[in-house]
């Protein structure tokens, strides 16, 4: 009896990896400046093709991708169609379009099928933060800032410009100052007050930071009295500054008037 063998049919009119030029003109898309993330889907559906189906012919301007192409007969690995539109997620970030950038491309991308020889590239961002950040202030937070900087020039005219304490206290609340303004966490961030002296810093993704006055405790100066009074008032009330620290009876030394700015220093966590 003969026996017939079918051919092999591969249903696919490109399938292919990516060569590394074509991955580096893909990142170079994803990187470039576009307007919105309508344009970032365009250009980079547009280039994916381009490169892919280039070699069978088309014209390398550019493939027209809404007609004449039937996308499921393209394919390129797994590995690589993950880096692609995982990047292009990350740069859409900045619009806070990640999510509708991801699905857009899962539609509009060619195929892909696994190719274990194929390694995932890097197409992320050379510097991961968002390009375009939003940084909110409420009302209650802006009259906090504005209560930081006028505690800081109460300490100056308390204890001298030249002072530790002015130094000290006009060093830190500058250092949050930088970080809050320099530190990209997210497309979006929030500030509100946490208190008199303090700040809370949320983003939309979940993260962030609190900017916190720890304030110097006034402390009895008399040697072998463990006394402190916090926070400082006109009328203080000493305690031991530990459980079963020694208090003398006496008239108590503060360490800075009790009716001063409180010395101090802003710290984040």
């Amino acid at each position: 009896m003969t026996v017939y063998t079918a051919p092999d049919y591969n249903p696919y009119l490109v399938q292919r990896p990516l060569t590394a030029p074509e991955l580096d003109l893909i990142r170079m898309t994803i990187n470039s400046d576009v307007a919105d993330p309508g344009e970032l889907v365009e250009r980079l559906v547009t280039t994916v093709f381009t490169a892919l189906l280039h070699d069978r012919g088309r014209n390398d301007t550019g493939v027209d991708t809404h007609a004449g192409l039937d996308r499921g007969r393209c394919a390129i690995p797994i590995t690589q169609w993950t880096a692609i539109v995982g990047a292009a997620y990350d740069r859409a970030y900045a619009w806070c379009a990640g999510v509708e950038v991801g699905m857009d491309l899962a539609n509009r991308m060619p195929g892909s099928y696994d190719d274990p020889l194929t390694p995932s590239p890097n197409l992320g961002l050379a510097d991961g933060r968002p390009r375009i950040c939003r940084l909110d202030v409420t009302r209650e937070a802006a009259d906090t800032i504005a209560a930081c900087h006028a505690h800081v020039t109460a300490l100056a005219a308390a204890y001298g410009i030249h002072s530790d304490r002015h130094r000290n206290a006009a060093d830190s609340w500058h250092q949050q100052l930088t970080t809050l303004l320099g530190t990209q966490l997210a497309a979006r961030t929030v500030v509100h007050t946490d208190g008199p002296l303090s700040l809370s810093v949320n983003t939309d993704a979940g993260t962030g930071f609190e900017i916190v006055f720890r304030g110097e405790a006034c402390r009895c100066t008399t040697p072998g009295c463990h006394a402190i009074a916090d926070p400082p008032s006109a009328e203080p009330q000493w305690r031991p500054a530990t459980p079963g620290a020694a208090v003398l009876d006496h008239d108590h030394q503060p360490s800075y008037p009790y009716d001063s700015a409180q010395p101090g220093t802003w710290t984040a966590h």
